[in-house]
């Protein structure tokens, strides 16, 4: 689990999903998991984030690991 240090509050009918950065998951191989944020939830973001490789990687302080995606909800009835 990495703290984030943020708290948002998402809009109703929406959610948030992080996404791996193209390079942390290419050259890295660091892919995010458990990824979804309810429109809800307002306490810190923490990432779930998995390390493929055999050798460690260590975080910087204000590198970009991810990036947050907002979508909409559709409610209508199936």
């Amino acid at each position: 689990m990495v703290a984030t240090g943020i708290a948002i509050g998402l809009p109703l009918n929406t959610y948030g999903r992080f996404a791996p950065r193209s390079t942390l998951a290419g050259k890295h191989q660091l892919r995010t998991n458990a990824s979804v944020v309810d429109a809800d939830y307002r306490g810190e973001l923490r990432l779930v984030l998995a390390n493929l490789k055999d050798q460690p990687y260590r975080l910087e302080k204000g590198e970009r690991i991810t990036q947050l995606i907002i979508e909409k909800i559709d409610n209508r009835e199936l």
